[in-house]
């Protein structure tokens, strides 16, 4: 899960730097086409909305969960294998 965040935190980051690289991305492109790019782009952005909410979520569950005492951890870890024997 550690990693996921690393990766999440990553792309992030990229996505940041592509933004502040923007014009340049779109230099010697026709206007038409980076109209359709750019629609393109953002229709991928609108229907991956929903998985980067649940791996925000996940994220966040992760935080919370690391965030308590170790005690409490190997509690809710022992409840969650007694849950799935039934």
């Amino acid at each position: 899960m550690l990693k996921k965040a690393r990766e999440e935190a990553t792309r992030i980051k990229s996505e940041l730097d592509q933004q502040g690289n923007e014009e340049a991305r779109w230099v010697g492109v026709p206007l038409w086409k980076r109209k359709l790019l750019e629609d393109k782009r953002q229709k991928k952005w609108d229907q991956e909305a929903p998985l980067r909410e649940v791996k925000q979520k996940e994220l966040e569950a992760e935080a919370k969960f690391r965030s308590l005492p170790g005690w409490k951890q190997k509690l809710i870890i022992d409840k969650q294998r007694r849950l799935s024997q039934i």
